[in-house]
């Protein structure tokens, strides 16, 4: 199942399955080369995640947001994201700020090679694992298990609507100098100015989300 759960997940995320979309049983075990009853099983597993819902009459569906539903996703976001940074400043062990570190680097050379090609185009999933990495590397270090529980399904919804897929590379650049920031301030154990950095970070990347799907209707 965790495999029939993953690809399909995958799918939403990256734009093949749109918002709306119905998902047949039938035809998406024939796509995985399974039975019917591990795509079940995912389907239900990605409705709790809030990626699909049941319909009636129409079995399994996308979920798709109205606009004042991501708005009170973002909002979550910002506050547990600007709590978790702040406790992962209080908290976080020696080996969480040389993954920070190593995150950050790693995030400038991409950053430099997006820079050169003018575009993100092309490079937009590993923009998305750079990113997810980082915020999830922060989760962890807030020594909190409950957080990255709550995180993971607030985090993914924004996903599907592949907002990142219009970032320009100066987006990508302040989406860098925010992570620096943010990185810098837990690393130095300074827990008010990790909350600000981070909560300033999802405040950007919510107002873009929104130009973009305004632009999209």
């Amino acid at each position: 199942m965790a495999d029939s759960y993953e690809t399909i997940r995958t799918w939403i995320i990256r734009g093949h399955l749109q918002p709306g979309q119905r998902l047949l049983e039938t035809q998406l075990a024939e796509q995985l080369g399974i039975s019917r009853t591990p795509v079940r099983e995912a389907l239900r597993r990605l409705e709790i995640e809030g990626l699909i819902q049941f319909a009636p009459n129409k079995g399994a569906i996308v979920k798709k947001y109205t606009k004042e539903e991501l708005i009170h996703i973002f909002n979550l976001r910002v506050l547990l994201e600007g709590y978790a940074a702040e406790q992962a400043a209080q908290n976080c062990k020696e080996h969480h700020c040389e993954e920070i570190v190593s995150l950050n680097e790693e995030f400038e050379t991409f950053f430099g090679i997006v820079k050169s090609q003018g575009k993100l185009e092309g490079h937009v999933d590993r923009f998305v694992a750079i990113n997810e990495k980082f915020h999830r590397l922060i989760w962890v270090a807030t020594g909190n298990p409950q957080l990255p529980v709550m995180l993971e399904r607030i985090m993914v919804i924004p996903l599907v609507y592949k907002s990142y897929d219009q970032y320009s590379y100066e987006q990508v650049g302040n989406s860098l100098s925010a992570h620096m920031t943010i990185g810098t301030a837990i690393i130095n154990r300074d827990p008010i100015r990790a909350e600000i950095a981070m909560k300033e970070h999802i405040l950007a990347g919510r107002d873009h989300a929104f130009t973009f799907l305004s632009y999209r209707q």
